[in-house]
């Protein structure tokens, strides 16, 4: 099971500098409209550079008690920031305890009125 964080708790975390947040949506998308702060990366291109040794797995070792912070558009348990929090749980030089699911993706965001760029 996918933990899942709050919208303002994320925030906070990212106001801190002790959250990784992750856009689990296509580039056109994130172009359009994001978390300010957010790094694109779909599943596919997550699980390639973790295997390769990419700057997601540098990212994620740099910071190793960081939270990981994935959203997609709505945040449900089946959409694509799920399929990218359990990518990144399976690899076991990242931490399954500190990957997390927004709850209501970037709509809920967008509802508590945080900051986006787009």
């Amino acid at each position: 099971e996918v933990l899942v964080i709050q919208p303002h708790i994320a925030k906070d975390l990212l106001d801190e500098g002790a959250a990784l947040v992750l856009d689990a949506r296509g580039t056109r998308e994130f172009t359009r409209s994001n978390i300010d702060g957010a790094r694109s990366v779909t599943p596919q291109e997550a699980e390639v550079q973790l295997r390769e040794g990419g700057s997601l797995l540098h990212d994620i070792g740099a910071r190793p008690k960081q939270a990981i912070i994935a959203y997609s558009d709505n945040g449900l348990e089946y959409s694509r920031c799920a399929i990218l929090a359990r990518t990144l749980r399976a690899f076991p030089e990242v931490k399954a305890g500190c990957v997390f699911r927004l709850k209501g993706g970037l709509n809920a965001w967008k509802d508590a009125g945080l900051p986006v760029q787009g």
